[in-house]
């Protein structure tokens, strides 16, 4: 008996093993994410459900309408406790307001043809020692509680404005419409949080040591894929809830004109190479959607579906950013 069931075990951990090894590589079965993007993932398969349902009776923008989203800027320096070698979090280091005008235009640039656009309502800078309470260890971001407590005071006095925190080392995320948070265990975080390197690059403005941002994330299209998130797109790779294995026939975000396909961003691929993950559904995988996770140079679309899924999300859990047309107005 102990014969028989040693090749059997093996032939099922060998079965296993490939697996494992076809899928693509970098890709985390579990983490819906990515690999820039921590974003919460959608929500169980029923609530999501039922979701889906009131977006599908929800109606699109009319007519006179347009979506306009006041853009509130806040450089955040002092978070990140920076290890030996690293340059300082503070203010000195910090990028300038400038880069927040130029980073509206690459929203406006990157939503132009649709319904959308961004104004700048403010940009400033905060200590975060105001709301640091816990020490760290160089390397280390400060806990969920601390960016709540931040989130909460910088954005009670204009809750219908697009808040969108820049820090450095941070970890970009985007609060969905329908939860209205940045975190699944903090409600009502409302608005983005992203590292700070991530805005267009401009050497004489702020210079940036490392080529990997300079050469791949220098359009600023990061915060474009974070406001695909904050008007309710999900990721193009997203798995269905509930579904761990990342099944292509599972793969699904809600929008009919955006193949499926699987997060395969890694160091060595990724970069604006044509891939089929998906060669059983109709298809290339869409590298140039925003809301891949390919580098900016290869990203330059929203597709029908997708702004069509952005005005009723909006509709139904944003309303105040949708405003009647004026005379002049794309």
């Amino acid at each position: 008996m102990r014969a028989t069931r040693t090749p059997l075990l093996l032939a099922v951990a060998l079965v296993l093993w490939g697996w494992a090894a076809a899928e693509p590589a970098g890709a985390d079965s579990c983490v819906r994410g990515g690999r820039r993007c921590s974003t919460p993932p959608a929500s169980s398969r029923a609530a999501k459900a039922r979701s889906e349902q009131m977006v599908a009776a929800t109606r699109r923008l009319a007519p006179g309408e347009r979506v306009v989203v006041p853009v509130v800027y806040h450089v955040i320096y002092g978070s990140y406790l920076p290890r030996p070698g690293e340059e300082p979090d503070d203010l000195t280091h910090a990028p300038p307001l400038a880069l927040t005008r130029r980073q509206t235009q690459a929203l406006e640039r990157a939503f132009r043809g649709t319904g959308f656009s961004f104004v700048n309502a403010g940009a400033s800078f905060a200590d975060f020692a105001r709301w640091g309470r816990e020490p760290r260890l160089p390397g280390e971001r400060p806990p969920v509680e601390e960016l709540t407590a931040m989130i909460h005071e910088l954005t009670v006095a204009s809750e219908e404005s697009l808040h969108v925190f820049l820090m450095r080392r941070t970890e970009n995320r985007a609060a969905p419409p329908d939860t209205r948070s940045m975190f699944e265990s903090e409600p009502g975080a409302d608005g983005i949080v992203m590292d700070w390197d991530y805005l267009p690059y401009v050497e004489a403005l702020h210079p940036i040591r490392d080529r990997t941002f300079r050469r791949f994330y220098f359009q600023g299209e990061m915060l474009v894929h974070l406001v695909g998130h904050y008007c309710g797109l999900l990721h193009t790779f997203e798995e269905a809830p509930d579904d761990c294995w990342g099944r292509c026939s599972l793969t699904t975000d809600f929008v009919r004109d955006t193949p499926a396909h699987r997060w395969t961003w890694d160091e060595k691929i990724g970069r604006c190479i044509p891939l089929d993950t998906c060669p059983d559904q109709p298809g290339m995988d869409p590298m140039t959607n925003y809301m891949n996770l390919e580098p900016d140079l290869c990203a330059s679309e929203f597709t029908p579906g997708q702004v069509e899924r952005m005005e009723r999300m909006l509709r139904l859990y944003r309303p105040y950013l949708i405003v009647p047309a004026t005379a002049g107005s794309r």
